[in-house]
């Protein structure tokens, strides 16, 4: 009778620890999922400032493709070598080839985002507004510019929102932009340029725009000098234009003041069925104008008229030349909407 009592008291205190075990069980598994469900509370506390920050990144990059290019892919813009103001940077000074290396552009490319980012991100003060507790780190961008853009931004940020609080540290964005494409032909065209670094190389040009499907412009801001502007259109999302700029110093002599010179042409607009008509005007003796289009003919004073069509409907761009007594030649790029 004993040795039963005693073997139900075993049962019983067996039991109860059974009990204890699996209340202590039930009760860390509880405790588990109270701190996974505070966890993933957090994360969404935090995603409308995470979602602002790629938006401004997104934007940032955007918005520096276009600055980056026009600028010749610098961000600090040296002064001119002779005078404090500064212009379109040097690809080539009196024989020296500056056209920057792509890795150095890529860095330069990075500030531009950088500084795009801290002027859309501001201080936050909207999501303090709601309740948050940002403190923003240092803004530190990582370009890759090759068929894409893509950039990678450091930003550390510590969120508090009531007793939760989480951090966010890097941001991404791929952009469509080709540099690759654009810079090696930018590259193709420093090579054939230091081959007779003092001349312009307007037929290598002409012959890589039909190649690459580009345009380009000359412009002579003095008698030394020359900008060139490309014109490329199918290098970013929407084929939305990217024009690159850099300029060149020759030694050229006093004289050449005189070469032929075409005058500024503003973009023009035609219209269907409207009879159009322009001058293109130019400095030097006896000019002689001619224009690469099938659009209409250009007379030798640089006369245009025609009456646009249906066909016609669509942004154009036209290279004009002009040619002096002394074989002397400018180009430049006339665009002209047709609605």
């Amino acid at each position: 009778m004993l040795k039963k009592r005693g073997s139900v008291s075993v049962f019983i205190v067996l039991g109860i620890l059974v009990l204890l075990g699996g209340g202590i069980a039930f009760y860390t598994l509880s405790s588990s999922m109270r701190e996974e469900q505070r966890s993933q509370s957090i994360a969404v506390d935090v995603s409308p400032v995470k979602s602002y920050a790629d938006s401004c990144l997104a934007k940032a990059v955007y918005e520096s493709v276009p600055i980056f290019s026009f600028w010749c892919g610098l961000y600090d813009i040296p002064e001119e070598p002779e005078g404090p103001e500064p212009g379109i940077p040097y690809c080539f000074y009196l024989g020296e080839r500056l056209l920057p290396e792509k890795e150095f552009m890529e860095q330069e490319f990075s500030k531009y985002v950088e500084s795009s980012f801290k002027e859309c991100i501001g201080d936050l003060s909207v999501f303090r507004e709601m309740g948050y507790e940002i403190s923003i780190g240092d803004v530190s961008a990582d370009s890759h510019l090759g068929k894409h853009a893509s950039v990678t931004l450091s930003c550390p940020m510590e969120i508090r929102k009531g007793n939760a609080k989480a951090s966010l540290d890097f941001f991404q964005r791929i952009e469509d932009f080709d540099f690759a494409k654009v810079y090696s032909i930018l590259s193709d065209f420093a090579d054939e340029h230091q081959k007779s670094p003092d001349y312009v190389p307007v037929g290598f040009l002409s012959l890589s725009a039909y190649n690459n499907n580009y345009t380009f412009t000359l412009s002579y801001p003095d008698d030394k000098k020359v900008i060139y502007t490309f014109l490329f259109e199918n290098v970013r999302r929407h084929d939305e234009p990217v024009a690159f700029n850099c300029a060149a110093k020759y030694y050229w002599p006093e004289q050449s003041s005189s070469r032929a010179r075409i005058r500024p042409i503003p973009e023009l607009e035609a219209y269907v069925g409207v009879p159009f008509s322009y001058r293109v005007e130019g400095i030097g003796e006896d000019l002689e104008f001619s224009a690469v289009t099938g659009l209409f003919e250009i007379s030798r004073d640089g006369l245009i008229e025609f009456t646009p069509s249906e066909q016609d409907i669509g942004r154009h761009y036209i290279h004009v030349k002009a040619k002096d007594k002394e074989g002397n030649e400018d180009v430049a790029m006339m665009i002209l909407a047709i609605e």
